[in-house]
């Protein structure tokens, strides 16, 4: 049976592009992103794999078609929508925010600063703090923007790995994005990965990009459309809202 592998010997990819991998020894099989004449760590590109432990490699197959049906979580919209009322100061924050991001540095602009840290309950330091507001201003013109770039350069400026806060920075320039909080794990029946892993912020990415596809699928299909309506009936004054965050609003009042 003719093998699909290439050996790195024999020659290296023509493109830039995610590929599987052999490592030395046989040890296992991995994908990686080959860019730059490198092999990197899949959405992790500051970890370099030395090319010596590449000994093969292969083009991903095609996607499997077949996907698992969309899990709908357990949701009492009217209750739901009774309680996001009784915090209505919090999505006039989020309104508020959303708003202003674009108008001003957000890296210099304190009363920006003030209503983000009380929105999503910032609590760290002052350096912290300057370091995820100065990369906050500078992905503005940053472009693509996705997940694994936010949260690679916050660990790299803060030396934490700040799941929730990079996808809320990141959810603020693009409004399409979801969260990453407990209660969207909770609702969708995820478990964050072990801190302990030698993998973790490669499984972070993973966990993140099943969020991402799990609100997309969601908003295609009938119920997402229904409870997406109950909160424009609900709140007429912030349809302009996306329809990833009208959704992540009925699950964090979902209580």
């Amino acid at each position: 049976m003719q093998s699909d592998w290439i050996p790195t010997w024999e020659r290296l990819p023509d493109k830039a592009g995610l590929y599987l991998v052999t490592r030395r020894n046989l040890i296992g099989v991995t994908m990686l992103l080959y860019k730059n004449n490198h092999w990197f760590s899949y959405g992790i590109e500051e970890i370099l794999w030395p090319g010596y432990l590449i000994t093969a490699w292969q083009p991903l197959p095609a996607p499997c078609r077949e996907m698992p049906p969309l899990r709908i979580p357990e949701l009492d919209t009217a209750a739901a929508l009774t309680y996001l009322k009784t915090r209505s100061r919090d999505l006039e924050r989020y309104d508020w925010l959303m708003k202003r991001v674009c108008q001003v540095d957000v890296s210099q602009d304190r009363e920006f600063q003030r209503v983000f840290d009380a929105f999503y309950r910032v609590r760290r330091n002052e350096t912290w703090r300057g370091e995820y507001y100065d990369l906050f201003e500078s992905l503005k013109t940053a472009e693509p923007r996705c997940f694994s770039l936010v949260f690679e350069e916050l660990y790299r400026r803060t030396g934490n790995q700040e799941v929730s806060f990079a996808s809320k920075l990141l959810a603020t320039l693009e409004p399409d994005q979801p969260i990453w909080d407990s209660a969207v794990l909770r609702a969708l029946h995820l478990s964050p990965p072990a801190g302990t892993s030698r993998y973790y912020r490669q499984d972070v990415c993973d966990l993140y990009a099943r969020i991402e596809d799990w609100y997309r699928t969601m908003k295609k299909s009938a119920t997402g459309k229904q409870w997406i309506r109950a909160f424009d009936r609900a709140f007429p004054q912030y349809r302009h809202f996306s329809g990833t965050k009208k959704l992540d609003f009925l699950l964090w009042g979902n209580r």
